[in-house]
């Protein structure tokens, strides 16, 4: 196996570790570490209020994971088709997406359950995500106002994936 010095080999400058540049090996250690960024989206049909929302992400070259969470609160609301915005513009190719490419889960606090079929979304354009749930009849609807539910205090809406950039 050979012998262990304790000392952490060094590159030249444009040097490759297996095909790798030292800047792409930068940037996976910094999100392995660091771990994840806040990002404040811009909601749309949403207003935040006394709520709480948290956004964090993490890139790793083109791919960038993500987590969302918007916790209503006094004066928040949810209007119809509401959407919020992604830390980094996805690629192109999710503008023509036909299926949901996130998972979700929309939670009813007053009741203590959830919609297990949530799922966000469909891509309106490279930085906006719309929010639908599948209805009883497991069709995809809207959200409103009332849909699925009368959003009250302390219900939430949480959208996590992974997406990647152009």
């Amino acid at each position: 196996m050979g012998d262990w010095t304790g000392t952490v080999p060094t590159f030249a400058a444009g040097a490759k570790l297996r095909g790798v540049d030292m800047a792409t090996l930068a940037a996976i250690d910094t999100a392995l570490v660091t771990g994840w960024t806040t990002w404040v989206p811009t909601l749309t049909n949403m207003t935040l209020g006394s709520g709480t929302q948290i956004a964090k992400y993490r890139r790793l070259g083109k791919a960038v994971d993500f987590r969302w969470r918007f916790v209503y609160g006094a004066g928040s609301a949810v209007g119809t088709d509401p959407q919020f915005t992604l830390p980094v513009a996805a690629a192109a190719e999710y503008l023509t997406a036909v299926e949901a490419p996130f998972s979700g889960r929309y939670t009813d606090a007053s009741v203590g359950a959830s919609v297990a079929h949530a799922r966000p979304i469909f891509f309106t354009s490279a930085s906006n995500i719309l929010l639908y749930y599948f209805s009883a009849a497991a069709t995809i609807a809207s959200i409103t106002s009332t849909a699925p539910w009368t959003w009250t205090t302390s219900d939430s809406l949480n959208v996590w994936g992974t997406y990647y950039t152009d």
